[in-house]
């Protein structure tokens, strides 16, 4: 008859809400970038490698530059301006998150 008893919730293993929490974080953080990954980081040591890269034929030379879409031959320059310097911001708000999250 013990097969009709309701399951009681105190047996085995109990989980408190911050043990799922945190077993959720490890699980969902397989994928984020980790600080050590961070720390070494430099934008120049990046640029270096990526000309050497380029001077070895690792890249090709010829790479659409997607910057301005298709429109951006009809507009003018004051709006291509307008355009890279929102972009700019954009970029620069990234990277700001990037290297707080890194911190």
């Amino acid at each position: 008859m013990a097969q009709n008893r309701p399951y009681s919730g105190s047996k085995g293993k109990r989980t408190t809400p911050s043990s799922k929490i945190r077993n959720l974080e490890v699980q969902s953080a397989d994928d984020v970038a980790e600080l050590k990954d961070c720390i070494d980081f430099s934008l120049a040591k990046t640029i270096i490698k990526t000309e050497e890269k380029l001077e070895r034929g690792g890249l090709p030379e010829d790479l659409d530059d997607d910057i301005i879409p298709s429109v951006g031959n009809e507009i003018g320059a004051e709006a291509k301006i307008r355009f890279l310097k929102a972009k700019l911001r954009v970029m620069q708000e990234e990277l700001d998150s990037v290297v707080c999250e890194c911190r």
